[in-house]
């Protein structure tokens, strides 16, 4: 397994998302960025591409459990996300159009229970 690729070039962390609000990253969105890019990048070199990308969608999906928790089916919709956020991620090389990803998602969500109600 030495000779994969890295998915990413130096340095492995993502560079923050700044909020312009305050100047600052906005709770959570850069650490979770950098987690699920260091935690790809060892699963990737320990089992293949192939199960780091299952094992990360596995562990985004069991980390929104608790929004899914009252309708199972939508943890398709998560895995949905996941998959597109990490393509995202895998093909521009950055984090911000899985971030991106994440919030159009989620704004689609929301206005859907609004519009709803």
């Amino acid at each position: 397994m030495d000779n994969v690729p890295p998915i990413l070039p130096p340095p492995l962390a993502a560079p923050p998302v700044i909020a312009p609000e305050t100047g600052r990253p906005p709770a959570g969105v850069s650490l979770g960025a950098r987690r699920a890019t260091l935690i790809l990048l060892a699963y990737r070199r320990s089992f293949g591409a192939a199960w780091a990308a299952i094992t990360t969608i596995g562990i985004f999906v069991a980390l929104h459990l608790p929004e899914t928790i009252h309708f199972p089916p939508a943890s398709i919709g998560i895995a949905g996300l996941a998959a597109t956020a990490l393509w995202m991620r895998l093909r521009t090389g950055a984090i911000g159009p899985a971030i991106a990803v994440h919030f159009a998602y989620n704004l689609v969500i929301a206005s859907t229970v609004l519009v709803a109600r």
